[in-house]
């Protein structure tokens, strides 16, 4: 072989090392992200549940107090409002240290939106788990 067939080999190796490394920091990546985003959306589920079958069934006669709630927002921890639609909590931990997710301090915001039906509203969250 001659020299620079072994450098054009050697180069095609190096740059293949190269792309499995960043396939797999990128995977280790999108998997702590992927499992966060798993927490966030049974979050949503959890405020829009409880806006659905509580929130708006107690206020859907008055509709000042869910325009009220549309500019300052409703906010509960996320504690509460599993207590309040009897969710499951086990699911709510760190999967790389193992430990429990802050739920009195993770908190979900409500903010019903005109014309204040059931399903118009906003659902933001904020996950305190160590990520």
């Amino acid at each position: 072989m001659e020299e620079n067939d072994k450098k054009q080999i050697k180069t095609a190796i190096i740059i293949i090392c190269f792309s499995i490394v960043l396939l797999l920091v990128n995977k280790v990546i999108s998997y702590e992200g992927g499992h966060k985003g798993k927490l966030e959306k049974q979050m949503y589920y959890i405020g829009a549940v409880y806006y659905e079958e509580g929130l708006f069934n107690e206020y859907s006669n008055d509709l000042e107090t869910l325009k009220s709630y549309e500019e300052s927002g409703y906010t509960i921890t996320l504690s509460e409002a599993i207590e309040a639609i009897n969710h499951e909590t086990d699911i709510f931990i760190n999967h790389k240290t193992k430990e429990k997710c802050d739920m009195d301090s993770s908190l979900i915001e409500i903010r019903p939106k005109s014309p204040y039906g059931k399903k118009d509203y906003e659902v933001k969250t904020r996950l305190v788990c160590g990520y």
